[in-house]
């Protein structure tokens, strides 16, 4: 072995219908303290590769090391144990063995991440690595990297290694590398080869595994995910090359899966804390322009800019990529929006209802309230993004919505729904800008016509339930609201037809 001090990085290439199993050809024996990141990866009792620990309880592999066959479907996650610590096969303990509680795949790569039910305690022979560098230079041509795992000792050998080995190779370019394998590698892939006539590099039995190389400030740092090589790993170092997925090109797949920020959904007045954990080193934390962030680590204390209101967010960084977010909001919710009919006809099946407040995420709402009174005296009341109404009889009602954080409550809004009334109520335009004309007819079990005697009590409101216009008519009701002075919004028509107690609504949208 050259420069054994060296980290082993591994990459997750897409399976291209080669040998997706690599093991270390013309490598040397390693003591697991070399590469305390490396773990053996078992599926249902058989060692299928290998993986790099990211966070205390997160490996990172090659996705088609869990996958019943190529490109097929992913294993239960109780079908997956993890052995970590261990530098031989026959090591294999109760100690050192993990159990995998949930599988996250990558959605269009060849890589996944095994999330453990318990942390690894990390020592010695039990270490993450650092997976989120920046650094482009680190693959660059003709790097010096390393590969390890307990795959084939030698192509077409069919025998894998007892024991962790590791081989030292170097970089080449993605079009070196297309030359050899008569294929085409892609920007997310990259390749290493060895030098000597004995290939040296991944082979069966490696996948998953890491390909690590030392920073300029010489840190461990995991490049590549081992992914496939030629059948057999045939061939020498002049053209059969191992193939990887560079790390670089997940960064913020892995960051959204493994960081966790924790702290409230909702900042209020004055400050709120905020922690992160499984971030890597050299992290650092990022706001939205309308929040304010004391202090560094893993520890945080956040507060809003003055005045500030609305939609916000936190992150960890590295390097200027962005690894993980959490979306907060900064006081009390605003005034959510109705999504629904206002006229309905009666029926015995429910009409729903949505709230929805644009910027906001499910996470930062508590909760929002309905309220439907259909008959004042008795309100129904509901909670949830959504609610369903039966409207069995006819008459006018009134929706109403608030939304609530930590924070406290929104306005309310409202809605007034007619179901099947009495009336006939044409008014337009609707949006209007200075006159709403209105015109009322009742309705008889034949067909609409004007009646006389009958006497209209018109009267329009605004949101918040102020009365702003009023009239009243008898006969056939053809009357003009001005609302030129009125200031954009949503205000709603009340007409009584003298018979009934309860209005007939509808709501008008005034906008100049």
């Amino acid at each position: 072995m050259k420069n054994l001090s060296l980290l082993f990085l591994v990459f997750v290439v897409a399976f291209q219908g080669l040998n997706a199993q690599q093991n270390i050809t013309g490598g040397d024996d390693i003591n697991i303290t070399s590469v305390p990141w490396q773990v053996l990866v078992n599926v249902n009792g058989n060692d299928n590769g290998g993986g790099s620990i990211v966070a205390p309880n997160f490996i990172l592999t090659a996705k088609h090391v869990v996958e019943t066959s190529p490109g097929g479907s992913i294993y239960a996650p109780s079908a997956v144990k993890v052995y970590a610590g261990i530098t031989c096969r026959s090591e294999k303990s109760s100690s050192n063995t993990f159990n995998v509680t949930n599988i996250i795949p990558h959605p269009t790569m060849d890589v996944a991440l095994l999330q453990l039910s318990t942390n690894i305690t990390f020592n010695s022979n039990r270490n993450a690595i650092n997976w989120a560098s920046t650094d482009n230079s680190l693959y660059n041509a003709g790097r010096a990297v390393r590969v390890s795992g307990w795959g084939w000792l030698t192509p077409f050998g069919n025998a894998f290694a007892p024991c962790l080995q590791a081989v030292d190779v170097h970089i080449i370019s993605n079009q070196d590398a297309s030359n050899m394998l008569g294929t085409i590698l892609a920007a997310y892939e990259m390749a290493t080869t060895g030098v000597g006539s004995i290939r040296q590099g991944a082979c069966n039995g490696d996948s998953g595994g890491p390909l690590t190389t030392l920073s300029n400030s010489n840190e461990p740092m995991l490049i590549g995910v081992v992914n496939w090589a030629l059948a057999g790993c045939s061939g020498n170092n002049g053209n059969s090359p191992s193939v990887y997925l560079r790390v670089s090109s997940i960064l913020n797949w892995i960051g959204t899966n493994i960081i966790n920020i924790s702290g409230p959904n909702a900042i209020c007045s004055g400050s709120s804390s905020f922690s992160v954990s499984n971030a890597p080193n050299g992290f650092t934390w990022n706001s939205s322009s309308n929040l304010n962030i004391s202090g560094s680590g893993t520890n945080v204390s956040v507060s809003t800019v003055s005045g500030a209101n609305g939609a916000g967010w936190i992150s960890i960084n590295h390097g200027g990529v962005e690894l993980a977010r959490k979306n907060v909001w900064i006081g009390v919710p605003p005034t959510p929006l109705i999504s629904g009919p206002s006229s309905v006809s009666t029926s015995s099946q429910p009409v729903t209802y949505y709230a929805n407040i644009q910027g906001y995420t499910s996470s930062t709402i508590t909760n929002y309230e309905w309220s439907w009174q259909s008959d004042p005296a008795n309100p129904m009341y509901s909670y949830g993004n959504y609610i369903n109404i039966y409207f069995n009889v006819a008459g006018s009602s009134r929706l109403s919505l608030r939304a609530s954080n930590s924070c406290g409550y929104s306005p309310w809004q409202y809605l007034y729904i007619n179901a099947g009334g009495s009336l006939y109520v044409t008014y337009y335009p609707n949006p209007v800008s200075d006159v709403l004309n209105i015109e009322v007819k009742t309705k008889d079990a034949v067909s609409a016509r004007s009646i006389a005697a009958a006497s209209y009590d018109i009267r329009l409101y605004d949101g918040q339930g102020t009365q702003l216009r009023q009239t009243v008519t008898k006969g056939e009701s053809n009357t003009q609201f001005d609302v030129s002075g009125l200031p954009n919004g949503t205000y709603y028509l009340h007409v009584y037809d003298g018979v009934n107690a309860k209005p007939e609504m509808y709501q008008i949208i005034v906008k100049h």
